[in-house]
């Protein structure tokens, strides 16, 4: 590694048998970022904001998130938004399950379940 975060070394042969090296990113994490930013065009921009918050340092801005959602997992006439929510929200669950804080662990797990009920899972 050369110090510069995401990159590294990478030596490829050529037709002639000559490696030569080049200067390579992370193609995986690329794609899946734009895949992630292609799936967040889909949703919401309220829903999108709601998501970006549980991805903070702060223990209160991601209670906050997870509030936000839970009420729109809970609303009956959003039923679609919850559909469209779960797939994003299961990476990010992952995360909150392993919170530090006892809170967020919890409130995670009781938005897991509003969102399963109100999918009838």
């Amino acid at each position: 590694r050369d110090g510069r975060q995401g990159t590294a070394q990478v030596f490829h042969d050529d037709d002639d048998g000559a490696g030569r090296a080049s200067w390579s990113t992370s193609c995986r994490n690329l794609e899946m970022l734009q895949a992630t930013l292609q799936a967040e065009a889909a949703l919401p921009a309220e829903v999108v904001v709601m998501l970006r918050k549980l991805a903070k340092k702060d223990s209160t801005t991601r209670l906050r998130g997870l509030s936000e959602l839970l009420v729109l997992a809970r609303d009956e006439a959003r039923v679609a938004d919850s559909l469209e929510l779960l797939p994003h929200y299961v990476p990010a669950f992952f995360r909150l399950a392993a919170d530090g804080a006892r809170r967020v662990r919890e409130q995670a797990c009781v938005l897991l379940g509003a969102l399963g009920k109100a999918l009838d899972r």
